[in-house]
């Protein structure tokens, strides 16, 4: 029997990050699950307050400990994670979403990677119908790789530092779709417990202008 109480204490958020580690620590990759990378960077960076997160995520457990967790966007979109060794409990799961945590006739949505054959067809089976939206995911193995490209004359790249923030702001958009921050949630972010400064890059001009970013995410 299966258990969900609304989020309502910071501890909660590291059950959430144990999870999601547990997760990738057991794949032994980030992709296709979500990564701690991605918990800080949506909660400190995309949102107005991290307190939001009392809001819209429900921890599961059952009658030992917490197994997962869901993320019910006001919009309709919702996600679950949950531990590996317990997905099949995720029909249970979806139903308690259905039923509980949005309104009859309200429309939800999903994302379902194709690969997932137990998430695909379990929505499949409930009504769910596929769209033909999509998202691209390039894995590259580093190790098969046996030259750098330099970049073109007038262009250096270093780490990124606080100095960064205003304009690491104007161009936050690019990747994200459009979707805004703010230089106080950027600098929130980067001081997250999963931010590494090595793995955040930028692109300068000589005269020190960032034309390009990169944020590299990290399982722990």
């Amino acid at each position: 029997m299966l258990s969900y109480r609304k989020f309502d204490k910071e501890s909660d958020y590291y059950i959430m990050r144990s999870i999601v580690q547990s997760n990738c620590l057991q794949t032994g990759q980030l992709y296709p699950q979500i990564h701690i990378g991605n918990l800080d960077f949506d909660r400190y960076a995309c949102e107005e307050s991290p307190n939001i997160s009392y809001k819209k995520n429900w921890i599961v457990s059952n009658s030992k400990s917490e197994i997962g967790f869901i993320t019910a966007e006001e919009d309709g979109f919702f996600f679950i994670t949950i531990l590996s060794k317990f997905k099949h409990l995720t029909p249970e799961i979806i139903d308690y979403i259905e039923h509980d945590c949005y309104l009859k006739g309200d429309s939800i949505t999903v994302d379902a990677n194709s690969k997932d054959i137990l998430l695909s067809s379990i929505l499949q089976e409930k009504g769910y119908t596929k769209t033909n939206n999509s998202r691209f995911h390039g894995i590259c193995n580093l190790s098969k790789i046996s030259s750098c490209y330099p970049l073109q004359k007038g262009l250096s790249i270093r780490i990124s530092q606080k100095k960064d923030i205003a304009r690491r702001v104007e161009l936050f958009g690019l990747p994200t779709g459009g979707i805004g921050t703010t230089s106080e949630r950027y600098e929130r972010m980067m001081n997250s417990a999963s931010y590494c400064d090595a793995i955040d890059l930028v692109v300068e001009k000589d005269n020190a202008e960032i034309i390009a970013y990169c944020k590299i995410g990290r399982a722990s």
